[in-house]
């Protein structure tokens, strides 16, 4: 029969008729008629509770970790707010007629239109692609948009007084205060054919004046 006493740290010794002399320093103290083998139990018992914890704390993190691929594909898309707008079209040109050489030079044949100002509702934003590439200036209609979860995507036509046809592709990210767009495209006029790229940039101001709309 095996006896469990919590001792004192002091040191202490006990004899027993027919028993092996024990003395220990430690708090928990194993006794044996025949053998203090039993002592051992104790280190083995902490190493199985110590398992148990180690594999109840991993159940918990693995089960928000297989969630959260869940959660974030069902987190709702930023939507722009409605407000007070400022949209920046910015063009570069590439080559004129494909060279390169003169597209410096040329940057002049496709000027980038002055940022403007716009108040938005929160009708205009069911449909981004109403200023989107928008200027006085410049009109584009997109044979292809997407846009949803953050990100745009777009290919389309848009025209001026001077190109009739300028085809435009491009990709960009959005969030409630903000659209970021580059896009590539060519614009042809005569016998001219300019190949360039640009960036489409929009940030969201603040509310809009009392009686504010249009541009």
């Amino acid at each position: 029969m095996v006896t469990w006493r919590h001792q004192a740290r002091t040191r202490r010794c006990s004899r027993r008729a027919g028993a092996m002399r024990i003395c220990s320093n430690s708090r928990l103290q194993a006794i044996d008629d025949g053998t203090a083998a039993a002592a051992t139990r104790g280190p083995d018992t902490a190493g199985d509770h110590a398992g148990s914890r180690v594999r109840i704390i991993m159940r918990r993190i693995t089960k928000p970790l297989v969630l959260l691929p869940i959660l974030l594909a069902a987190a709702p898309a930023p939507v722009p707010l409605p407000g007070l707008w400022e949209h920046t079209v910015v063009y570069v040109v590439d080559e004129v007629n494909g060279s390169a050489l003169i597209a410096d030079q040329a940057q002049s044949m496709l000027p980038s239109p002055p940022p403007y100002r716009m108040c938005h509702t929160a009708s205009d934003f069911a449909d981004p692609r109403s200023f989107l590439l928008a200027s006085k200036a410049v009109q584009c209609r997109f044979s292809r948009y997407e846009m949803a979860s953050g990100t745009v995507t777009a290919a389309g036509e848009c025209k001026d007084s001077r190109y009739p046809a300028l085809r435009v592709d491009g990709s960009g990210r959005y969030d409630a205060n903000g659209y970021d767009f580059n896009f590539s495209g060519q614009a042809q006029s005569a016998e001219v054919m300019i190949n360039f790229r640009g960036r489409d940039s929009g940030r969201r101001i603040g509310s809009c004046p009392a009686g504010g709309a249009g541009r």
